[in-house]
């Protein structure tokens, strides 16, 4: 079936489809609905493929060029020119990383994705971005939080005190399922359960036995950065990944399932969110992915460790070390991680550890590691 110019149906289409097609758009034939409304729906629909998380940064960044563009007098269309000026001075004089610059060239490039000329689309604005790279200040990685460094953490910890039980909670959760700041903090009550693998399971025996007829903790991920289903805005509808974390047979303090049996019995049963403000009235809202951030810098410090180069994305990058050092094979790393590519690697931190591996099988010792914890090197590489 083919749509006319004025809104009617060609009903001479086959198809199974055919009909229910002419029933389901019956709608737009109304004087209600103008031609240009349905065009604006058709792009509000298009532009519906960027998470909203994008949207709303895009929407930012256009604001911040438009009120540069303003303060010097620029008027009209948006040219190339006004725009490798923009990126010059977010590089140069004001020391943003390149990936801020390229993210407003992008919000730029959005604002006019629909429109016949794109002025992000030169040559000029292109060899910018180059520039941009070059030139800007080089990006940090997070550093690891480790578990030795966790451990140390939760012995300056009361978990008799709800928010810091539920901190806690957080950062070992995170650190075990090597969790995005945004996957922990969109996390859902139900999204969560303690379950065992019977020993009858017809899997178990490719299980490692240790992990067969105890508790585990099941937590589904419908809000991975990789999963194209976290668009959808009801999460019931969404498809995800399951982790499973096991219990810590070293420490019962920091111990994931523990800590989960505690922190569900405290938390407020009137918040759909596992991890939640303290609520001050009836309703508790989620925490944000900035004040998971400065929970982990806060507790560092309490701890006496320093936080620099520290934050959110520090446990997922500590947990992915410790497994690591602990020669899980790096399959099972990425599996775990959610990682849908071989950025994997940006996380693995194992500092001067793998260099002193190579040169003392180079220069005919053994290297097998200590065992002793007396050391942070040693520490960190005796965590799992």
């Amino acid at each position: 079936m083919t749509c006319t110019d004025d809104g009617s149906s060609n009903a001479g289409a086959a198809g199974p489809n055919a009909g229910r097609f002419t029933e389901d758009m019956s709608w737009w034939d109304s004087k209600a609905v103008s031609r240009d409304r349905l065009l604006g729906l058709g792009d509000t629909f298009a532009r519906s493929a960027l998470e909203q998380s994008t949207l709303e940064s895009y929407a930012s960044a256009v604001e911040q060029f438009e009120r540069w563009r303003r303060s010097f007098g620029f008027t009209g269309d948006v040219t190339d020119r006004e725009i490798t000026a923009y990126i010059r001075v977010m590089i140069v004089e004001r020391g943003l990383s390149a990936s801020y610059a390229k993210t407003s060239v992008s919000a730029i490039s959005d604002k006019y994705r629909f429109e016949p000329v794109n002025p992000t689309h030169s040559a000029r604005v292109a060899q910018a971005k180059k520039a941009a790279t070059k030139m800007a200040p080089a990006s940090v990685q997070r550093k690891p939080l480790v578990k030795a460094m966790i451990a140390k953490i939760a012995s300056k910890m009361d978990c008799s005190e709800k928010g810091q039980l539920r901190d806690l909670t957080m950062i070992v959760i995170a650190h075990r399922g090597f969790m995005r700041a945004g996957e922990l903090t969109s996390l859902r009550f139900t999204d969560v359960r303690i379950e065992q693998i019977a020993p009858t399971d017809s899997d178990a025996a490719l299980y490692p036995t240790a992990m067969v007829g105890i508790d585990l903790l099941w937590i589904h991920i419908s809000s991975s950065k990789t999963n194209p289903q976290k668009r959808k805005l009801d999460p019931t509808e969404r498809k995800g990944e399951t982790i499973v974390i096991g219990p810590d047979s070293n420490s019962a303090r920091i111990c994931p399932i523990s800590l989960f049996r505690q922190w569900s019995f405290h938390r407020s049963v009137s918040s759909d969110w596992l991890f939640h403000q303290m609520p001050r009235n009836k309703r508790s809202q989620p925490l944000s992915v900035a004040t998971y951030n400065h929970t982990v810098k806060r507790w560092m410090e309490n701890a006496g460790l320093d936080s620099k180069g520290f934050g959110g994305h520090s446990t997922r990058a500590g947990g992915c070390t410790d497994a690591i050092r602990r020669a899980v094979d790096l399959r099972s790393v990425k599996k775990h991680g959610r990682w849908s590519s071989d950025a994997v690697h940006l996380y693995i931190h194992n500092d001067i550890a793998d260099t002193l591996t190579v040169n003392a099988a180079l220069g005919g010792f053994s290297t097998a590691r200590t065992s002793t914890t007396s050391s942070s090197t040693s520490s960190s590489s005796s965590a799992s």
